[in-house]
Formats: C-alpha cells, sequence, structure tokens
C-alpha cells in the first residue's frame, strides 16, 4: 500500500480460518520480514527473529490490504525449517523497490538515505547488499525512525561528528513525521551486530558517547573517508 503502512492483523488475537490453513508453497511468495520493536505486545503470538539491540523480525503474510502475522503453530504445521522460511521471507523483502540517495551537507557531511513507499525498507538492515561498496570494514551507524527508511553514516573521515549530527537530526525528524514510526535510536552494525549508540544533541551540541568497540573502531578509522 503505497505512501503509509498495511493494517495489521494477527499478535493479539490471531486470524483464524483459509488463510492459516494454506500450504507453504501458495503462501511463499507473499512472506516478508517487517521490523518491530521490542518488547513485542504481551501475548503477542507472532514469529520473530531477534535482530539485536531493541528491534526484532516479524514474520508477516503481506496481502493486498493488509498484513497478517503468520503464528508459530502455522510456521510449525508447514514443516519447514525455520531458517529456509526465514531467509525466503527475506530475499521477499529485498525484492521490493527503493530510492538510495545521498543527503550532503553545507559542510560536505554525508548522510545516506534509503527510501520508500514500502512499509518493509527498514528490513534491509538485515541485509545492506545496496550499500556495500560504501560500507566501511569497520561498520557504520545506522537508524530506522520508521518502516520506510535507512539512514546511515561511515565511521571516520574529517565530517564524521558533523554527519552524525546530521543523523541524530534526520532521525528525530522522521520518527515523529512517520509514517509507521520505528525507533529514535541510533546503532553501531559491525561485524553482523548491532548495538546501540549513544548520541544526543542539547543546546550545548552533540553529546556523543561511544561505547569501547566503537571508540575503538573510530581511531581504527582515523584518516578514512
Amino acid at each position: 500500500m503505497a505512501n503509509g503502512d498495511h493494517a495489521e492483523s494477527g499478535g493479539q488475537a490471531p486470524e483464524q480460518g483459509p488463510l492459516e490453513q494454506l500450504d507453504y508453497e501458495v503462501l511463499a511468495p507473499q512472506l516478508k520480514l517487517r521490523l518491530a520493536r521490542k518488547p513485542l505486545p504481551p501475548g503477542a503470538d507472532v514469529v520473530s527473529w531477534v535482530v539485536g539491540a531493541d528491534l526484532a523480525s516479524v514474520l508477516v503474510h503481506e496481502l493486498p490490504d493488509r498484513l497478517r502475522s503468520v503464528t508459530p503453530a502455522e510456521l510449525d504445521r508447514w514443516g519447514r525449517d525455520h531458517g529456509e522460511v526465514q531467509a525466503r521471507a527475506l530475499a521477499n523483502t529485498l525484492a521490493e523497490p527503493v530510492s538510495e540517495h545521498a543527503l550532503v551537507g553545507p559542510q560536505g557531511q554525508r548522510v545516506m538515505v534509503l527510501r520508500g513507499d514500502s512499509p518493509f525498507v527498514a528490513t534491509r538492515l538485515l541485509e545492506l547488499r545496496p550499500w556495500r561498496q560504501l560500507e566501511p570494514a569497520r561498520g557504520l551507524i545506522v537508524s530506522v525512525p520508521n518502516r520506510h527508511t535507512l539512514l546511515s553514516v561511515g565511521l571516520g573521515g574529517a565530517q564524521f561528528r558533523l554527519a552524525l549530527t546530521s543523523l541524530v537530526e534526520l532521525t528525530e525528524q522522521l520518527h515523529g513525521a512517520g509514517p509507521g514510526p520505528l525507533s529514535p535510536a541510533l546503532y553501531f552494525l559491525h561485524a553482523g551486530q548491532l548495538e546501540p549508540v549513544v548520541a544526543l544533541i542539547d543546546e550545548e551540541g552533540l553529546q556523543f558517547a561511544p561505547s569501547a568497540e566503537l571508540r575503538a573502531a573510530l581511531a581504527a578509522s582515523t584518516g578514512e573517508d
């Protein structure tokens, strides 16, 4: 559904009926992964995988007008390896069209932006293939302010703090504006791991408290663009 999120059924009161009785082969082309913020609602009867930090990916069945959460009972009935189902859903998700561009500030700071009408754009956090050529070996700082947006800045370079300031501002703005608000947080993505980043802007400017791992990565990236 363009320009907004699908309504989602499932979770608190899973839908019963013919859809839950369909075979995996029938549903597989419509299975996708949608990012959600943890903790999930109490009693949510959904299939999910931990992404890291405070994020999870939820298995959903995309219908023309809504999303239906797949239940654990349904997944078990298929008799498929859970990793196989997750991989198929991710492949379907990555096929969604997106727009990629760079925002360049007045002093040369650069923030990469991935956006689209699909509520699955943020799920590309799980596979940053379009940005492989831009990803420093030591990681990225990323944010997913809403399900339609993924933001990123590389480590190091003379403009890093300016770029990080822009990332904080954009994340706050887009999380508040929606649609599909997801997380106002920033994350350090490195070696397949995702950890929260402490960064905020107050009257004194950017307040940034990197973890030991991030501090080491920044030190190693000094002088790199």
